[in-house]
């Protein structure tokens, strides 16, 4: 694991299929996090993720810091 998956300002690119298989497909601004938590300015507004879910299915594709 990680120490810090993402920092605030980061692009992350989240793709992924649903429990009942919707994709989920999103490219957003890390704007806030608390260490396991993680929410992403997006163009249908805010996502909150818990870092364990983001492992799995993100990837930092651009640092702001």
């Amino acid at each position: 694991m990680q120490d810090n998956f993402c920092e605030v300002g980061d692009l992350v690119k989240i793709d992924y299929a649903t429990l009942d298989g919707k994709p989920l497909k999103f490219v957003g601004l890390c704007t806030w996090t608390c260490g396991y938590k993680y929410t992403f300015l997006t163009g249908r507004g805010e996502e909150t993720w818990v870092r364990g879910d983001l492992e799995l299915v993100a990837e930092v594709i651009n640092e702001g810091r």
